[in-house]
């Protein structure tokens, strides 16, 4: 299967750089519902990211592989961040749904590198709001 964004994920060298193939419930900080592809869009899409664009996590989605530890991130966020979020959401990823591995130094960040698909929205549940 392709990954969304694979021309530009193809350019990157060792990208993604692995894969974790456990099934696990990721969560993802969105603002309000998810309603659109835009949601999930990854930092590298942004036009004022450009500098990001040869970075392979990010063309991934961002996620956290604990609900407190992204509330705690949203958290430690500052205001202009913050209010880019209002809602928390979960989604349940096995090995069909894409690529996903940890990334940075925080243990429970993940990158995550899904399959193109067209239900992908519907994948993805609102928890909470923050």
């Amino acid at each position: 299967m392709t990954l969304c964004y694979n021309n530009e994920i193809s350019s990157i060298e060792s990208c993604p750089l692995s894969n974790d193939n456990s099934n696990i419930t990721l969560y993802r900080l969105i603002k309000n519902h998810i309603t659109c592809e835009e949601d999930l869009e990854p930092k590298a899409i942004n036009p004022r990211n450009r500098h990001l664009k040869h970075i392979c996590e990010a063309w991934g989605i961002s996620t956290y592989k604990d609900a407190n530890m992204a509330i705690a991130n949203y958290k430690g966020m500052n205001s202009v961040l913050r209010s880019r979020f209002s809602h928390l959401a979960s989604v349940s990823v096995d090995i069909s749904f894409g690529i996903k591995y940890q990334s940075g130094e925080n243990s429970h960040h993940y990158s995550l590198f899904p399959f193109v698909d067209e239900n992908i929205i519907s994948k993805f549940t609102t928890v909470s709001k923050l």
